[in-house]
């Protein structure tokens, strides 16, 4: 008799705690749910309207796009493992400390490229750009591995440029900044989040080649106001909307795909927390890129809302996302708006620095302060503040992001050496306007 007592309670207890458990699915999920409800209202008012297809490449026929050329040319380029390091150093080398033996690499290695970079300097050419990424819908890096070339190619050009402006060969070097340009601004109109931080990447790339001519004493005004007109102007927070978009509409599509690998690795445990929990993940998903999207406009160096994003939120068992966030944005979401934000800080400052250059020569003397130069007194995209200017003694001038290299510490594991936040100014020479 005893024994049918402990059976019977042991039966009832297990069945209390199956019916709070079932309950507390049941509430897990219905509120999963409507917080996807509402973080799917907040996304679509921040990204704004969706048109067309956000993943797909612009469609370009072959006689018009740039892009088949950029591609043709990085899928030649041919560096030995020796040479690749060696060359990668020199990118973030300045040309003043270049020895022989690097320079004789450097003929060497570029002679050996000049069929790619022939093919690249074709690019400039042609008035649009698509790669042709609409088909390559697969969260499969590897499919994407070839893009990673075009950066190799970027260099290469970058150091053609270098060497140009040491030989004073203006033609050569302004195929190679041309082609630069041409690079950058392709990649930074494509969707996928990878392409277009490959595209920043490429511009940051170009941006060091024009401070090597901004740089260079013998750099006269008809190469600068060439320059003013190969600075980029891709809207990158447009850019950086339809990324997020485009994310957003592949997550979703793979994740209602039966054969989707994302299903395949979340195992048995990870479908019964998915089951369990309804859309609480999805919805945080959605919480974050609503978050980011608007953060290039709030610079680093200010500490914005979006450093501490999240932070209003439930926490507790929903910060488990975390893990899933990692994966999707890397170590710490806010280091792509960070390398974003420090994009549009340079080109900023280059655009500045080619106009005192260009003042300098006109006048004879760099201006004592920025106050007559277009957007110079607008805090920068990255610090949050003007840019620093000085004019010094001998005439030349120096011209910097402020905090630079402690907030780029905040984004990057790499050194701020290789970011072109710091413009040396040469003293100038005043020269007579064309026609005159």
């Amino acid at each position: 008799m005893t024994g049918s007592c402990v059976v019977r309670s042991t039966l009832r207890f297990v069945g209390v705690v199956l019916v709070v458990a079932l309950a507390l699915l049941l509430v897990l999920r219905v509120y999963g749910n409507r917080r996807f409800a509402a973080a799917e209202r907040t996304f679509a008012a921040t990204v704004g309207p969706r048109e067309g297809d956000p993943y797909a490449s612009p469609r370009v026929a072959d006689e018009d796009n740039a892009a088949i050329y950029l591609r043709a040319g990085s899928e030649a380029v041919i560096l030995s493992k020796s040479d690749q390091s060696r060359t990668g150093e020199l990118t973030t080398t300045p040309i003043a400390a270049w020895t022989d033996k690097d320079r004789a690499l450097l003929q060497r290695v570029l002679k050996h490229n000049a069929p790619p970079l022939e093919l690249l300097h074709r690019a400039p050419d042609f008035p649009t750009s698509s790669f042709g990424l609409r088909d390559q819908r697969t969260d499969d890096f590897a499919s994407k591995v070839p893009l990673l070339k075009l950066l190799w190619a970027q260099r290469l050009l970058y150091l053609e440029s270098c060497v140009a402006l040491q030989e004073h060969d203006l033609a050569r070097f302004h195929a190679a900044a041309k082609a630069m340009s041409t690079m950058a601004g392709a990649l930074e109109q494509e969707s996928p989040a990878i392409v277009l931080l490959i595209g920043i990447a490429c511009e940051k790339i170009f941006i060091s080649g024009l401070k090597e001519a901004i740089a260079n004493p013998s750099t006269q005004r008809e190469t600068l106001a060439e320059l003013q007109r190969m600075v980029l102007d891709t809207d990158l927070e447009a850019a950086w909307r339809r990324s997020n978009l485009a994310e957003q509409v592949e997550t979703r599509i793979a994740m209602s795909d039966p054969a989707s690998t994302h299903k395949q690795k979340l195992g048995l445990y990870g479908r019964f927390l998915k089951f369990a929990v309804g859309k609480i993940f999805q919805a945080q998903q959605l919480e974050l890129r609503a978050d980011l999207i608007n953060a290039l406009d709030q610079p680093l160096g200010l500490e914005p809302e979006w450093s501490r994003r999240g932070a209003h939120r439930p926490s507790g068992i929903f910060t488990m996302f975390q893990v899933f966030e990692s994966v999707m944005f890397g170590p710490a979401p806010n280091r792509i708006v960070g390398r974003m934000q420090s994009t549009l800080s340079l080109r900023d400052a280059v655009r500045i620095a080619l106009a005192v250059r260009l003042q300098g020569l006109e006048r004879g003397a760099y201006p004592e302060t920025l106050a007559s130069i277009p957007g110079a007194a607008h805090p920068d995209p990255f610090a949050g503040t003007p840019l620093t200017y000085e004019r010094l003694p001998d005439g030349s001038a120096r011209m910097s992001v402020p905090r630079f290299e402690e907030l780029w510490k905040r984004i990057s594991d790499a050194s701020a050496s290789s970011q072109p936040y710091l413009w040396e100014l040469p003293a100038p020479a005043r020269t007579a306007p064309p026609g005159r």
